[in-house]
Protein backbone atom coordinates (compact mmCIF):
# COMPACT_ATOMS: atom_id res chain seq x y z
CA UNK A 1 0.00 0.00 0.00
CA UNK A 2 0.73 3.22 -1.04
CA UNK A 3 2.02 5.88 1.94
CA UNK A 4 -0.96 8.56 2.75
CA UNK A 5 -0.40 11.91 1.39
CA UNK A 6 -0.79 13.87 5.03
CA UNK A 7 -1.60 17.91 3.47
CA UNK A 8 -2.29 19.55 7.34
CA UNK A 9 -0.79 18.09 10.82
CA UNK A 10 -0.51 18.87 14.30
CA UNK A 11 -1.15 17.38 17.40
CA UNK A 12 -4.64 16.73 17.73
CA UNK A 13 -5.88 17.53 13.97
CA UNK A 14 -4.95 15.80 10.42
CA UNK A 15 -5.85 16.56 6.87
CA UNK A 16 -5.36 13.92 4.36
CA UNK A 17 -6.15 11.38 1.58
CA UNK A 18 -8.79 8.69 2.15
CA UNK A 19 -7.86 5.60 3.05
CA UNK A 20 -10.19 3.04 0.64
CA UNK A 21 -10.92 1.08 4.08
CA UNK A 22 -12.87 4.45 5.51
CA UNK A 23 -15.18 4.46 2.99
CA UNK A 24 -17.63 2.81 5.17
CA UNK A 25 -17.41 5.25 7.92
CA UNK A 26 -17.56 8.23 5.16
CA UNK A 27 -20.62 6.85 3.86
CA UNK A 28 -22.20 6.97 7.93
CA UNK A 29 -21.27 11.18 7.58
CA UNK A 30 -22.32 11.10 3.97
CA UNK A 31 -26.06 9.89 5.01
CA UNK A 32 -26.14 12.46 7.71
CA UNK A 33 -25.39 15.17 5.39
CA UNK A 34 -27.59 13.62 2.63
CA UNK A 35 -30.62 13.18 5.29
CA UNK A 36 -30.35 16.62 6.26
CA UNK A 37 -31.03 18.15 2.42
CA UNK A 38 -33.70 15.34 1.56
CA UNK A 39 -35.72 16.45 5.01
CA UNK A 40 -35.09 20.23 3.70
CA UNK A 41 -35.32 19.99 -0.06
CA UNK A 42 -37.31 16.75 -0.13
CA UNK A 43 -38.36 17.63 -4.25
CA UNK A 44 -34.29 18.06 -4.89
CA UNK A 45 -32.60 15.52 -2.93
CA UNK A 46 -33.20 11.73 -2.37
CA UNK A 47 -33.59 10.49 0.88
CA UNK A 48 -32.01 7.20 1.34
CA UNK A 49 -33.35 5.01 3.68
CA UNK A 50 -29.60 3.16 4.80
CA UNK A 51 -26.14 3.85 5.00
CA UNK A 52 -25.70 0.66 2.61
CA UNK A 53 -28.45 2.21 -0.15
CA UNK A 54 -26.17 5.23 -0.54
CA UNK A 55 -23.03 3.72 -0.42
CA UNK A 56 -24.36 1.07 -3.53
CA UNK A 57 -25.94 4.22 -5.38
CA UNK A 58 -22.99 6.27 -5.09
CA UNK A 59 -20.66 3.01 -6.19
CA UNK A 60 -22.41 3.25 -9.94
CA UNK A 61 -21.34 7.24 -10.08
CA UNK A 62 -19.14 8.05 -13.13
CA UNK A 63 -16.31 10.52 -11.56
CA UNK A 64 -14.14 12.67 -13.66
CA UNK A 65 -11.10 13.76 -12.09
CA UNK A 66 -11.77 14.01 -7.99
CA UNK A 67 -10.63 14.42 -4.63
CA UNK A 68 -11.17 13.30 -1.25
CA UNK A 69 -10.04 14.57 1.76
CA UNK A 70 -10.73 13.50 5.74
CA UNK A 71 -10.15 15.62 8.79
CA UNK A 72 -9.17 13.69 12.26
CA UNK A 73 -9.27 15.52 15.53
CA UNK A 74 -7.27 13.59 17.97
CA UNK A 75 -7.53 10.37 15.68
CA UNK A 76 -10.99 9.92 14.71
CA UNK A 77 -12.80 10.70 11.90
CA UNK A 78 -14.43 13.99 12.45
CA UNK A 79 -14.80 15.14 8.57
CA UNK A 80 -15.28 14.19 4.95
CA UNK A 81 -14.82 16.20 1.38
CA UNK A 82 -15.07 15.18 -1.44
CA UNK A 83 -14.49 17.89 -5.00
CA UNK A 84 -14.48 16.72 -8.31
CA UNK A 85 -13.16 19.00 -11.59
CA UNK A 86 -15.61 21.11 -12.77
CA UNK A 87 -16.28 20.46 -15.96
CA UNK A 88 -17.86 17.29 -15.22
CA UNK A 89 -20.83 19.83 -14.36
CA UNK A 90 -20.08 22.89 -16.03
CA UNK A 91 -18.69 22.41 -19.22
CA UNK A 92 -15.26 24.14 -20.60
CA UNK A 93 -16.74 26.37 -23.50
CA UNK A 94 -18.86 28.44 -20.73
CA UNK A 95 -16.03 27.93 -17.47
CA UNK A 96 -13.00 30.46 -18.25
CA UNK A 97 -11.28 29.35 -15.01
CA UNK A 98 -10.06 25.58 -14.32
CA UNK A 99 -12.63 25.08 -11.35
CA UNK A 100 -13.42 22.45 -8.69
CA UNK A 101 -16.87 21.49 -7.51
CA UNK A 102 -17.08 20.94 -3.73
CA UNK A 103 -19.59 18.18 -4.16
CA UNK A 104 -19.96 16.86 -0.37
CA UNK A 105 -18.47 18.46 2.49
CA UNK A 106 -19.29 17.85 6.32
CA UNK A 107 -18.29 18.06 9.57
CA UNK A 108 -19.91 15.17 11.51
CA UNK A 109 -22.05 16.22 14.29
CA UNK A 110 -19.79 15.70 17.45
CA UNK A 111 -16.94 17.48 15.89
CA UNK A 112 -18.69 21.23 15.50
CA UNK A 113 -17.39 23.98 16.59
CA UNK A 114 -13.89 22.79 16.52
CA UNK A 115 -12.76 24.98 13.63
CA UNK A 116 -11.79 21.76 11.73
CA UNK A 117 -14.21 22.78 8.86
CA UNK A 118 -11.99 25.99 8.10
CA UNK A 119 -8.89 23.77 8.93
CA UNK A 120 -10.10 21.36 5.91
CA UNK A 121 -11.33 24.04 3.77
CA UNK A 122 -8.29 26.12 3.84
CA UNK A 123 -6.29 22.64 3.40
CA UNK A 124 -8.58 22.31 0.57
CA UNK A 125 -7.90 25.53 -0.96
CA UNK A 126 -4.30 25.33 -0.79
CA UNK A 127 -4.10 22.09 -2.18
CA UNK A 128 -6.46 23.20 -5.59
CA UNK A 129 -4.04 26.17 -5.99
CA UNK A 130 -1.07 23.52 -6.17
CA UNK A 131 -2.93 21.26 -8.36
CA UNK A 132 -3.61 24.18 -11.33
CA UNK A 133 -7.06 24.89 -9.77
CA UNK A 134 -8.37 28.41 -10.57
CA UNK A 135 -11.56 28.42 -8.19
CA UNK A 136 -13.72 26.34 -6.16
CA UNK A 137 -17.24 26.65 -6.76
CA UNK A 138 -19.71 25.28 -4.17
CA UNK A 139 -23.82 25.14 -3.64
CA UNK A 140 -24.97 25.45 0.07
CA UNK A 141 -28.58 25.32 1.26
CA UNK A 142 -30.20 29.11 1.58
CA UNK A 143 -30.86 28.86 4.81
CA UNK A 144 -27.59 26.77 6.45
CA UNK A 145 -26.65 30.19 8.03
CA UNK A 146 -23.22 28.98 10.00
CA UNK A 147 -21.72 27.29 6.47
CA UNK A 148 -22.50 30.56 4.71
CA UNK A 149 -20.40 32.18 7.14
CA UNK A 150 -17.94 29.84 7.40
CA UNK A 151 -17.55 30.04 3.25
CA UNK A 152 -17.52 33.62 3.34
CA UNK A 153 -14.61 34.03 6.05
CA UNK A 154 -12.80 31.85 3.49
CA UNK A 155 -13.35 34.62 1.06
CA UNK A 156 -16.11 32.66 -0.91
CA UNK A 157 -18.91 34.82 -2.77
CA UNK A 158 -21.86 34.22 -3.84
CA UNK A 159 -21.54 34.51 -7.99
CA UNK A 160 -24.82 32.24 -9.27
CA UNK A 161 -28.37 31.86 -7.99
CA UNK A 162 -29.20 27.76 -9.07
CA UNK A 163 -32.87 27.61 -10.00
CA UNK A 164 -34.96 24.32 -10.86
CA UNK A 165 -38.05 23.20 -12.10
CA UNK A 166 -39.72 19.96 -11.50
CA UNK A 167 -41.09 18.56 -14.35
Amino acid sequence: MSKLNIYFDNNDVVVREIKENEYSDIFEILFELQTAHAYKLPNIYKNYSSIEEISKETALDNFTKSYSYVVEYKGKLAGYAFLMEGTFKNPSIYVKKKNLILEAFIINTQFRGLKLGRILLETIKIKAKENGYERIDLEVLPDNSTAISLYEALDFKSTMLKMSVDL
